[in-house]
C-alpha cells in the first residue's frame, strides 16, 4: 500500500508514527512544505528573543524520516486529482497515493488593510518568518502588532525583551478576545501596560501609508495615528484547503470528517 500525508507538523508526524505502529511495511511520503525536519512554530518566538537556541526549535532527529522508514517530499500541494489518486505538486510532479493523509494546518490572514505590503510587514509563523525578523529586532525600532492573540502577543514580548518600543493594536474591545473573558484580559493588559507595552483595544486601522524614510505610518478609524518601522500582522489563521477546490470533498470552515476523521469521499 503507497500512503502519502499532506503535511509534516504535529498532526502528519503524529499520523505517521500512529501508522508504523500497525504497518512497518507499506510505502509512504510525507509532503514537507517548509524543509524535511519538523520543528515547533511555538517555540518560535523564544527563538525570536534568544531563549531558545536554534538546534532546539526541532522536535524530530535529522534521520526520523529513514527511522521509520518513510520518505519526506519537499514541496506545496496545489492540486488533488481524486480519481487518478494523486497529489499534484507546485513542480508538476505526481504522486500517487492508495491512502491519503490531509494535515496541512493553516496559514496566516492578512487583513485587506489598503497600504499594508511591504518588505517590512511580517508574520511570526514559520522560520523564515523569524529570519526575516531577526533584523528588525533591534533596540530603539518601533513594532506595531495587529492583533492581539497568542502569537501576536509573544511577537511583542520578544520585541520588548530586545529593547524595541511596542504597540499592539486590538479591533475588539479586549485583548486575546477568543481566549480570555473580561476580567482575564483586564489582567493581562493591565500587566502588559506595566511592562512598557502601548495596547490600543477599540482600534480599527483604516489605511497604512509609506513615508520617504520607509516607515509606516497607520491611521486609526478614531483619527489617530501610529509610526513604525515594521508591523507584525497576527490577525487569525485559516485552513490551508486550496487545493481541493476542484474535488467534491465537503467543505466549510475546514475539512468536514465524520467520527472517525474520514472526509466525505
Amino acid at each position: 500500500m503507497n500512503v502519502v500525508i499532506i503535511g509534516n507538523s504535529a498532526a502528519g508526524l503524529s499520523g505517521l508514527e500512529a501508522f508504523r505502529k500497525h504497518d512497518q511495511t507499506s510505502q509512504m511520503t510525507i509532503i514537507a512544505k517548509e524543509g524535511q525536519r519538523p520543528y515547533s512554530r511555538v517555540l518560535l518566538p523564544y527563538y525570536l528573543r534568544g531563549k531558545v537556541p536554534h538546534e532546539h526549535l526541532f522536535v524530530r532527529e535529522q534521520d526520523y524520516y529513514e527511522q521509520l522508514n518513510a520518505t519526506c517530499v519537499n514541496g506545496t500541494v496545489i492540486r488533488l486529482l481524486v480519481e487518478q489518486q494523486r497529489v499534484q505538486l507546485a513542480d508538476q510532479t505526481m504522486l500517487p497515493y492508495d491512502k491519503l493523509l490531509i494535515a496541512t494546518g493553516a496559514s496566516p490572514v492578512k487583513p485587506p488593510i489598503p497600504g499594508l505590503s511591504g518588505d517590512g510587514i511580517h508574520h511570526l509563523w514559520t522560520l523564515e518568518d523569524v529570519g526575516k525578523l531577526k533584523r528588525y529586532y533591534k533596540e530603539g525600532n518601533r513594532v506595531v502588532v495587529l492583533g492581539s492573540g497568542f502569537v501576536s502577543l509573544q511577537g511583542a514580548c520578544a520585541a520588548l525583551s530586545c529593547g524595541l518600543n511596542v504597540s499592539v493594536i486590538e479591533l475588539a474591545n479586549r485583548i486575546m478576545p477568543r481566549a480570555l473573558d473580561e476580567p482575564g484580559a483586564d489582567i493581562l493588559a493591565f500587566r502588559m501596560k506595566e511592562m512598557g507595552v502601548d495596547l490600543r483595544v477599540n482600534t480599527l486601522t483604516t489605511h497604512i501609508e509609506r513615508n520617504t524614510d520607509k516607515k509606516y505610518k497607520l491611521f486609526f478609524k478614531d483619527g489617530g495615528s501610529l509610526t513604525a518601522d515594521f508591523i507584525i500582522v497576527g490577525t487569525g489563521v485559516q485552513p490551508n484547503i486550496d487545493f481541493l477546490e476542484d474535488t467534491t470533498i465537503k467543505i466549510d470552515a475546514g475539512i468536514i470528517v465524520n467520527e472517525r476523521m474520514e472526509t466525505s469521499l
